[in-house]
């Protein structure tokens, strides 16, 4: 064996062997006794090594929602059988109306007889059976969750995240280089070598750690971002619903106001009525067609909020179906509150910024423990004699001065607010929850007392007025004003109806429940 090969193989034996310790004392040791030894800063907060929980995983998946951004020109498709109209109206509440057809009576002088066909009470709130058509929450629900931009949004947060998590745990990359120490003719000399940064005390697995962390908040705001769009479609989609049943209802009221007026009319012309009388009951029918004109905008623009809603601007919605007398859940306020501080991303975000914490604060109190950086080469001299030479060399920065105070007492006090936000946090929920309760069982209270008490009293009163109306005792236009009481009753339910729903969606999306109604 020449000198020349001799003096390779002895360079790089000598760095093999000076690598081996170094490397096994990296990534997986205890840098307690090298930290002593450095007389490093202590960590005065008590859960500085407390392994950080796991996190909790969010009740839906991100992954689904990865970017499928339909063009702004395709038509949008629906899951159900859709065969859309040309020019879509809204359909008229299935209620008879009055023949408007007055008998004359025997004697001329004397007032008309009307005999009108008296609606039934449910006739009159009958709703108009679903069409094949007709669109469902599940279907706007899918919708948003296939086609909102804040899902698309935050979706690449998460990717984000993941990628800097990837990031914090690389190892450094290897230097090469070649130089030439002297460059004199016969007397140069050229080198090359190789240098590796060996990261110690496993300060790479606690930044990938803390990363990990964030990538697992930028989920759970994925997540909260999606139930605040759920709610919010949930919610303008039972105040639509609500105004598609009070079109209908307005609609009879109208019928009810026109032909009150008409029969007002002609017992003024024979001799019977007052000119007061028909003056209030033709304010009483502009006021009933008012009343549907501005539900019919509310109603057409309602539809058109939902599309927005849920990220499809042009997508065509006709008619919505749903029962709006579908009971609701009860809840309990303890439950809702626990369960609420359990899944709501919020206590999840912070519960995870205190791990994350905890995690930069080991990762700081482990930053003055040096890294390990190994250099070995070769180096060649030209001339005579020719010499084969092996470099090596090992750098250690020593932490005598800088021994990263400022960032420790940083990251503990990063600890302790995190702590107190997570706190408050949860205090902020159960303000929440009880305010979101409390509006739900308002509601529910308002349409209990509707179905149980005021419905029925004014459906019974429209019955007795039918039967005493059938006997002759009462003239035809006290019918129509028990009809008119029946009717303004059942706008005041809608009413109730759709403040029930909206607080039930409100306490869904705190809930996190995927699941409504």
């Amino acid at each position: 064996m020449d000198r020349k090969t001799l003096t390779i193989k002895q360079s790089l034996w000598a760095v093999l062997i000076c690598c081996v310790p170094f490397v096994a004392w990296g990534e997986d040791a205890r840098p307690s006794k090298f930290a002593r030894w450095f007389k490093l800063s202590k960590v005065t907060v008590d859960h500085a090594r407390q392994e950080p929980a796991v996190a909790a995983q969010p009740s839906a998946r991100p992954e689904q929602h990865a970017v499928r951004r339909p063009t702004q020109s395709a038509q949008p498709q629906r899951t159900v059988d859709v065969q859309p109209t040309p020019d879509p109206t809204i359909q008229q509440v299935a209620v008879q109306a009055y023949d408007e057809d007055v008998k004359p009576t025997q004697q001329p002088i004397a007032a008309p007889v009307v005999e009108p066909t008296p609606q039934t009470p449910e006739s009159m709130t009958a709703q108009t059976p679903f069409a094949a058509d007709d669109v469902t929450l599940e279907l706007l629900t899918s919708l948003a969750d296939s086609h909102h931009p804040k899902l698309t949004v935050a979706y690449q947060n998460i990717v984000a995240a993941q990628g800097q998590t990837v990031q914090a745990g690389l190892k450094p990359n290897p230097v090469a280089a070649f130089s030439s120490p002297q460059w004199d003719g016969p007397e140069s000399q050229f080198n090359g070598f190789v240098s590796q940064e060996f990261v110690t005390a496993g300060k790479l697995k606690l930044s990938s750690a803390a990363a990990s962390r964030a990538a697992e908040q930028a989920r759970f705001e994925w997540q909260r971002v999606r139930f605040e769009i759920l709610t919010e479609v949930r919610q303008q989609f039972y105040t639509t619903l609500a105004d598609q049943r009070r079109v209908e209802i307005l609609e009879s009221l109208v019928e009810i106001a026109r032909h009150s007026l008409d029969i007002s009319q002609k017992l003024l012309e024979a001799g019977e009525g007052t000119r007061g009388d028909a003056l209030l009951l033709e304010i009483e029918l502009q006021r009933a067609e008012v009343a549907l004109a501005n539900t019919r905008t509310e109603y057409e623009l309602g539809m058109r909020q939902l599309a927005i809603l849920v990220g499809m601007p042009d997508y065509p919605i006709e008619r919505l179906a749903a029962n709006l007398e579908a009971a609701t859940a009860d809840y309990e306020l303890d439950e809702v509150r626990f369960a609420i501080a359990a899944r709501h991303p919020r206590a999840q975000v912070a519960r995870l910024e205190v791990d994350r914490t905890l995690l930069l604060l080991r990762r700081a109190c482990v930053e003055p423990i040096p890294n390990i950086d190994l250099m070995g080469g070769y180096q060649r001299q030209v001339g005579v004699p020719q010499e084969d030479q092996g470099l090596f060399q090992v750098t250690v920065s020593i932490p005598l001065w800088n021994k990263n105070q400022g960032n420790i007492t940083t990251a503990q006090a990063d600890v302790a607010g995190a702590r107190a936000e997570w706190q408050n946090t949860e205090l902020e929920l159960a303000t929440l929850a009880t305010d979101a309760l409390t509006t739900y069982r308002t509601a529910r209270q308002f349409v209990t007392r509707y179905d149980e008490s005021i419905i029925p009293k004014a459906r019974e009163t429209l019955d007795l007025t039918q039967r005493l109306y059938a006997q002759g005792q009462v003239d035809f236009l006290r019918l129509l004003q028990a009809q008119k009481t029946f009717l303004d009753a059942e706008l005041s339910r809608v009413d109730a109806q759709k403040r029930r729903w909206q607080a039930a969606a409100g306490l869904a999306g705190l809930l996190q429940e995927d699941v409504f109604p």
